[in-house]
């Protein structure tokens, strides 16, 4: 779901404008949720107004003094929960209550730490500086001390006065700033209240942290800088020369630097090239080829001079690419089938220099060795040759070798070359090739994305060979491998965990694509860590039955379940076990909603409804509710899978409980006392027994026509579980049936069911004193089954 933006402006509104124009391109991922402003009648206040966003005012007049400000602002923004605090001209200076709550970021127009203050730019004119600029920083406590996020050097003309700097400041300052809120939409930026900063992408640390990237259209990189107090600006361009002298920054934005007494360019580490890289010369291998006509068109119009392999050559060359093959770089033959193509030192040398290393440079210019830009790589697919049940040699084949050793090269120098793995950034890189290519934190993530695809990549291999080619002894026996590789994918950051103080995330695992997590929301707020489990929960249980179905969950347990002709009768039987626990509660049904049940779940306070389809109009009726959440996932698709449970400093995996035991059918059932019941209580046993394994242990659930009618869960004994059941029931349980998940330790748990009415139990057996609970379900007449299967669940 899109962050959630606060601005706060006093006077024209023109940063804010940018703002609201960046996040109305939904790619964007935020929305500015409301506008604060500390006078009424500002043209910010109209700008917002006109967006339709939400306008708070806060006067410092109104208040009784700047504390009661601090507080009411402080107030006036939380109602609206924002993710981050923007400040776009805001002319008051926050205090603590604002900036200690609230993640918050500025502008201030000079490099700080130089020129801090209102007259920054006056200021920068009278100490004769020729490079003043942008930051772009956390807001703390201080006036403009906050740790820098980012900053662009904006060069000082002969003749400037303060409107002419100004107006090139702001320029470039609307564009800085939203940049710089998309890397927080995106993650790239953390806040940890007094002790702000930015992290890995950006580069830059907690207090003091230093500046982030000059931008230039020109030259293949641009210079990061380094702010000295004076105003004062030192830089390196392409090598990072250490000891460099105090330089200027001409009107191209590119930078001049004095080398070190030996001319030897070294690393710094305060000073980090952070510019575009250009895109010229490139290393393609693919062996998914989609979206490569594209791309192909791309390196026509910016004239790329492209290398590449095989059957990825020839389709480039359809596509109009002018191709240099592998080979005549190499100057060595594809050979073992295509097994050595890349695996050579013009192209790892090629890949894995460091541009910024004067050393590596002289190597390769000593080598007659061209580096490339760009590497655009996907690899064998062995997942999925081994999922099509292909021979062991067959698999072996797919085993991509110089594909990740390349990955893994380039995206260690990521400082100098960009990397793709993903046809699906292929839109993006296009636009790079085409334009100034990538900065170093857009490198950065596309390394990070090449790691994590020879990781999942590796992974696979790794857990095919320990659990299919080369098994210890005791995977054999047990089929549980000595090895457990697999990768999970963040897809969402959640607004808090099972508590408020929690943190919280979803990930999706390599096989999710079919599972509740990857479930389409339709409708409503977004999902939080507590709809999760309870979704789960309600959707495992649902899929038991074959008849329709309908389960309503709350904290994991059943408040009801049912099955009927449809699933609107079905919710009703439902609801009508536990209608007060029913509110509040996530629904689950499947088969598709229909417009019956839909108006029937409108006229309750539900959480989620998740279900296969909806039928048309269901979900128009549910969506008269904002806040409800409608989603749509395919059915479980594997009930025999393998369930995790991490636990302090480990994992545990287990075969996931499913009903495919014979004592899971009636026909399965051994009766131990009273009469056999007849089909239609027969029926109601058999639903009984499928429903308590929905239930936490110890369970206790009775049923009658196809619902349930009380539930007794998560007793540390079977007594109170059963007493639950039957005071949940009320008058429902005489002449109900019902199961225990687990067997009676003693007969007294089964006494409560008797004495209550009920005519017919169904339970795993299997204690020592079965015995003596076959003698009181005999003595109370009621009949009793054992299926020797038990259903527990923690």
């Amino acid at each position: 779901m899109p962050a959630r933006l606060v601005v706060l402006a006093s006077g024209a509104g023109t940063t804010l404008q940018a703002v609201l124009d960046a996040c109305a391109d939904r790619a964007f991922g935020a929305q500015v949720v409301a506008v604060g402003t500390d006078r009424v009648g500002t043209v910010a206040q109209r700008r917002a107004e006109s967006a339709g966003v939400p306008v708070f005012t806060v006067r410092l007049e109104d208040c009784a003094d700047r504390g009661a400000f601090n507080e009411l602002t402080a107030a006036s923004i939380a109602r609206y929960e924002p993710d981050l605090l923007v400040l776009a001209g805001y002319m008051k200076i926050l205090g603590a209550q604002v900036i200690r709550r609230f993640p918050t970021v500025n502008t201030h127009p000079s490099l700080l730490p130089a020129f801090p203050g209102a007259h920054a730019i006056r200021d920068a004119l009278a100490a004769g500086v020729r490079t003043s600029g942008v930051t772009v920083h956390w807001v703390d406590e201080g006036v403009d001390t906050g740790p820098v996020i980012a900053q662009t050097p904006v060069p000082v003309r002969p003749g400037d006065d303060e409107d002419a700097l100004r107006s090139r400041i702001q320029a470039v300052e609307r564009g800085l700033f939203v940049d710089t809120i998309g890397r927080f939409v995106r993650g790239e930026l953390s806040w940890e209240g007094r002790a702000a900063g930015t992290s890995a992408p950006g580069g830059a640390g907690a207090a003091g942290a230093r500046p982030g990237a000059a931008r230039s259209g020109a030259g293949d990189e641009v210079a990061a800088v380094e702010v000295h107090a004076n105003g004062g600006v030192v830089e390196g361009s392409g090598g990072l020369m250490s000891g460099a002298s105090t330089t200027e920054i001409g009107e191209g934005g590119t930078s001049a630097a004095t080398a070190s007494g030996n001319g030897q360019a070294e690393t710094s580490s305060e000073v980090v090239a952070t510019g575009h890289r250009r895109l010229r010369r490139a290393l393609v291998s693919v062996y998914d080829k989609s979206g490569l006509e594209e791309l192909a068109a791309a390196f026509v119009d910016a004239g790329v001079e492209v290398v590449s392999t095989g059957s990825t050559a020839d389709a480039l060359a359809r596509f109009g690419v002018a191709v240099t093959p592998v080979s005549t770089v190499t100057g060595f033959p594809e050979v073992l089938g295509g097994r050595v193509k890349t695996l050579h030192p013009r192209v790892h040398a090629g890949l894995l220099a460091d541009l910024r290393n004067a050393e590596h440079a002289a190597v390769l210019a000593e080598l007659d060795i061209e580096p490339f830009d760009l590497l655009v790589v996907n690899l064998y697919p062995f997942r999925e040759t081994v999922a099509s049940g292909a021979t062991e040699d067959e698999a072996i084949e797919q085993i991509d070798i110089g594909g990740p050793a390349m990955l893994r090269a380039a995206a260690k120098n990521h400082a100098s070359v960009a990397v793709v793995v993903s046809p699906g950034d292929y839109g993006d890189l296009a636009a790079a090739v085409r334009g100034s290519g990538y900065d170093l934190p857009a490198r950065r993530r596309l390394a990070a994305r090449a790691f994590a695809h020879t990781a999942s990549y590796d992974a696979a291999v790794a857990s095919w060979f320990a659990s299919v080619l080369a098994p210890d002894e005791t995977a054999k026996e047990s089929g549980w491998p000595d090895v457990l590789a697999a990768q999970w994918h963040r897809t969402s950051v959640l607004r808090y965990g099972e508590n408020p103080h929690q943190r919280a995330a979803l990930y999706v695992g390599e096989d999710g694509s079919t599972g509740l997590a990857s479930a389409q929301q339709l409708h409503g707020k977004p999902m939080s860590y507590n709809n999760y489990t309870d979704t789960d929960a309600a959707w495992r249980s649902v899929f038991d039955f074959a008849d329709p179905a309908v389960a309503i969950i709350k904290h994991a347990n059943p408040c009801g379940i049912a099955v009927a002709a449809t699933v609107a009768q079905a919710h009703r039987k439902a609801h009508a076990c536990d209608p007060v626990s029913a509110f509040g509660g996530v629904i689950a049904v499947n088969r598709p909603v229909s417009v019956e049940l839909a108006e029937q779940i409108a006229e309750i306070f539900t959480e989620v409804v998740v279900a296969p389809d909806y039928e048309p109009g269901a979900v128009e009726i549910l969506s008269r509710k904002p806040s409800i959440r409608l989603l749509l996932c395919a059915p479980p698709a594997h009930p025999r899978g393998v369930e995790m449970r991490q636990v302090s400093g480990g994992m545990l995996l287990q075969s996931r409980d499913a009903l495919d035991a014979a004592g899971d059918v009636t026909s399965g059932w051994t009766l131990e006392a009273g009469a056999p019941v007849d089909e239609a209580t027969l029926a109601d046993l058999g639903f009984a027994w499928r429903a308590v394994r929905s239930v936490k242990s110890n369970a206790i659930l009775l049923a009658a026509d196809g619902a349930t009618v009380g539930v007794g869960m998560g007793q540390v004994n079977r007594v109170d579980a059963a007493r639950l059941a039957v005071t949940r029931a009320g008058d429902r349980a005489k002449g109900s049936v019902a199961a225990s998940d687990a067997f009676f330790p003693f007969p007294d748990g089964f006494q409560v069911l008797a004495d209550a009415g009920v005519r017919a139990v169904v339970e795993p057996g299997g204690s020592v004193r079965d015995e003596d609970v076959i003698a009181a379900a005999r003595e109370s007449g009621v009949s009793l089954y054992f299926t020797g299967v038990r259903h527990f669940a923690h």
